[in-house]
């Protein structure tokens, strides 16, 4: 409500299954709702509210001066050699790269089924850029594990009419062209 004031309080919950610092964020508020304006709450309402607290779906870092990072959406992380990675992390790293315009990392399996990294990047116009390059560009600014096992070069990535980027297109995306390669 305009003018109003909401006092929000926030904790960071670990990861059960790992040991790093990646939390997720839940808020407080004094008055949550537990109706809404068409009846009672429904499952997904309740996977959302917990008591007091409002799961956000967001995955946060904190640093040793108080400072947090998002890392992103919780559902968008993925385990890659057995340890969380951060799509926007990795998205981070590939966009410093001067050949890229565009970059969206998602987790896809490898032939053990295990996800690893796959990057989809729209290259900068005129670019020519290898996969190679961009996966050794990672390696030199990242922990090895979070480098993408595959590159695709893409003209374009799957977003909604206002310009977001649909993750789970892109993953779809990535997995048929990778599909196509083999």
């Amino acid at each position: 409500m305009l003018g109003s004031q909401i006092t929000v309080t926030c904790k960071l919950l670990s990861r059960r299954t790992s040991l790093d610092a990646a939390k997720s964020i839940q808020l407080e508020r004094r008055a949550l709702v537990s109706r809404n304006r068409n009846g009672p709450c429904t499952d997904t309402t309740r996977s959302v509210f917990e008591g007091r607290w409002l799961r956000t779906g967001d995955t946060y870092l904190a640093d040793a001066d108080g400072y947090y990072t998002c890392l992103g959406r919780t559902n968008d992380m993925l385990k890659a050699g057995g340890i969380w990675v951060s799509p926007t992390e990795v998205e981070a790293r590939l966009l410093e790269h001067p050949d890229v315009l565009l970059a969206a990392v998602v987790g896809l399996p490898d032939a053990d089924g295990l996800d690893k990294p796959v990057a989809c990047v729209v290259p900068n116009e005129g670019s020519t850029v290898t996969p190679g390059e961009l996966i050794e560009f990672c390696r030199a600014g990242l922990a090895s594990f979070k480098r993408p096992r595959e590159v695709l070069i893409v003209d374009k990535l799957p977003t909604t009419a206002t310009g977001k980027l649909q993750r789970f297109a892109v993953r779809e995306f990535a997995a048929s062209l990778l599909r196509a390669q083999q």
